[in-house]
């Protein structure tokens, strides 16, 4: 997605942000389905004290109540001290495996990067979007996006296929 970075895009209401705390999603995929990949579109605008992910897990559970950590990835702070804004749309891919319930665990920054005029002070951690990506063969591809927003969480269909599903934990705002 092409920003228009001539307005403060952070302050549209299209993110949630977190202060210092971890962003928890779980996602409840009305049944077993075959998953591929999680994607996490994440926002980075270092002038606002903002940056993406440090790291981002993805967890399954066929009951809601025993995860198994299927992938985690990590990332590199920005080296460009206060220019750098941009979304990026963080792509955690694996084999694929059954689950209902998709927990995805985002991790913000500790600290602003070095060079920073705020260097070490916590950053916000802003998100808008999780997809649960599944290939049932090779010429359909369905994914699931949920779209986040501070007033609510409103599921996306992609494809020919729908997954019917719902999130089950509160996606809590600090922003």
């Amino acid at each position: 997605m092409e920003l228009d970075w001539s307005i403060n895009f952070h302050n549209t209401g299209l993110w949630v942000g977190y202060d210092t705390s971890d962003m928890v999603a779980v996602i409840d995929l009305g049944s077993l389905q075959r998953i591929s990949s999680v994607e996490v579109s994440a926002l980075t605008d270092l002038s606002a004290w903002i940056m993406g992910p440090q790291a981002i897990s993805v967890f399954f559970s066929s009951d809601g109540k025993s995860y198994k950590r299927v992938s985690r990835q990590t990332y590199q702070a920005p080296t460009d001290a206060m220019g750098e804004k941009r979304s990026e749309l963080n792509r955690l891919s694996f084999n694929k495996k059954s689950a209902r319930y998709v927990k995805v665990l985002v991790e913000p920054f500790k600290g602003l990067p070095k060079g920073h005029s705020s260097e070490g002070e916590p950053p916000f951690l802003f998100v808008d979007e999780i997809r649960v990506i599944d290939f049932f063969s090779t010429s359909l591809n369905m994914s699931f996006a949920l779209m986040l927003s501070q007033s609510a969480c409103i599921p996306l269909f992609i494809g020919a296929a729908v997954m019917v599903a719902t999130v089950v934990a509160s996606m809590r705002a600090s922003v």
